[in-house]
């Protein structure tokens, strides 16, 4: 059942966060393209209509990125609270499944597609920035340039890697939970209640890092040990909220 819950998930948002991630593929190459002419134009080449108006244009193909990535979490979290606290909802917890299978197939789809919305973002900056100033990134872009960057992966940098997932995954769990907690609390504006307990959350979350972040860095010696103990303690509270978040939404779910 769980399977058939992640694939439900996942075919009542890939239609819409699809159209939306060729759009923002789209927005990256109509950027690089803006972004040619303005380096055309600054190496005195001659301008065009189009290469007047590409300041602007590029202006807006970022734009359309930022809104793309904020605009891809929204649908994902209103479909989970429209999926499981309003009318909606009647029908998906009639389902002959438990309720942690019901929330950890919307916790994976969500994850999934932050990560697809994350990707969609680096490749079309990279787009913007490796195409349009292709003349100064050919000699940057090199095997040599590849070698030194994996000749830096070592442990710390690997260690540090995975308490940064960490940190991604409690923050879905835990924004997830946020919503849980308003939309039972609240008997009218459920979202406007979450949004106040995430931000709640938030700052206790916030205080507690730094707490265990001053306590960790105590015993750091040097930038590479500092930045691990950040690292790690941000991690630990994080984790300790995603457990909390995900047993209490399970428990309020039954």
């Amino acid at each position: 059942m769980f399977a058939k819950l992640l694939k439900h998930e996942w075919k009542a948002t890939w239609g819409i966060l699809g159209v939306l991630s060729l759009c923002a593929l789209g927005a990256g190459a109509v950027g690089a393209l803006m972004l040619r002419l303005l380096v055309s134009a600054a190496d005195g080449k001659q301008v065009d209509l189009l290469g007047m108006l590409s300041p602007t244009v590029l202006m807006f193909a970022i734009l359309g990125l930022l809104v793309y990535s904020a605009g891809g979490s929204i649908v994902l979290y209103y479909r989970f609270y429209k999926n499981k606290f309003t009318d909606e909802g009647y029908l998906t917890f009639t389902l002959p499944a438990k309720s942690w299978e019901i929330f950890l197939a919307s916790a994976l789809n969500i994850l999934l597609w932050t990560m697809i919305i994350g990707l969609v973002m680096a490749v079309s900056i990279g787009l913007i920035v490796v195409l349009g100033m292709w003349e100064y990134m050919k000699d940057v872009l090199t095997l040599d340039t590849l070698e030194e960057l994996l000749e830096m992966v070592d442990g710390e940098v690997i260690l540090n890697l995975a308490m940064y997932a960490v940190n991604f995954v409690s923050g879905i769990v835990l924004a997830m939970c946020c919503i849980t907690l308003g939309a039972v609390a609240a008997k009218k504006h459920k979202l406007l209640a979450a949004v106040g307990i995430y931000y709640g959350a938030s700052v206790l979350r916030n205080t507690m890092s730094t707490v265990a972040m001053a306590a960790a860095m105590n015993n750091a010696t040097d930038f590479a040990s500092v930045m691990t103990a950040s690292n790690v303690s941000n991690a630990v509270v994080g984790l300790l909220f995603g457990v909390v978040g995900y047993f209490l939404s399970v428990y309020l779910m039954d």
